[in-house]
């Protein structure tokens, strides 16, 4: 371990593969890191250990995106698929397959309850985490939406995306997205 000059600790670690995504878990206990090959590692904050042995699957993982209570991670694949995994496990929980292109930004609305999905086929679906099933889609008129956010009531989701636009919808869950 070493510490920096701020007294965080900081773990250099040696990472097999070229690391496609990663992300902080909203409490801060769990780094995570999805690497080209599609391996993906839950690495301790506290002390730069892995928590579970790598999961290895064959499609290579896009995107990352933890829920608000840090108990679930959203991946998107390339094989145009949403898994879920129970961080407390390391367990895939669900596989949905989502026929919609490569997903290229994925969010979780504050509640946890939806499930934001930009994706290469110039989409952004909305997913109902609960009911496992997408209740809206929208076409959007930009390229491919590289990032999304939801305002903090979760109300507004924007998106943005090439060719530089940002865009936005002020009742996601209504017909008007």
């Amino acid at each position: 371990m070493i510490t920096g000059a701020n007294k965080f600790p900081i773990f250099p670690t040696e990472h097999p593969g070229w690391v496609k995504a990663l992300a902080f878990s909203p409490d801060g206990k769990t780094l995570t890191t999805v690497t080209q090959s599609g391996t993906i590692r839950f690495w301790d904050t506290t002390n730069g250990d892995q928590r579970f042995p790598a999961i290895a699957h064959k499609h290579i993982g896009t995107v990352l995106a933890f829920s608000p209570d840090s108990r679930t991670l959203a991946t998107g694949n390339a094989d145009d698929t949403i898994r879920l995994w129970d961080i407390r496990s390391g367990k895939q929980t669900l596989v949905r397959p989502l026929g919609m292109g490569t997903p290229t930004a994925l969010k979780f609305s504050p509640d946890g309850q939806t499930l934001a999905i930009g994706s290469s086929k110039n989409t952004i679906h909305l997913w109902d985490i609960n009911l496992n099933e997408q209740v809206r889609v929208h076409h959007d008129n930009m390229e491919i939406p590289r990032t999304l956010a939801f305002s903090a009531d979760g109300q507004t989701l924007a998106s943005a995306g090439y060719p530089q636009k940002i865009i936005w919808w002020s009742d996601v869950r209504s017909s008007q997205l």
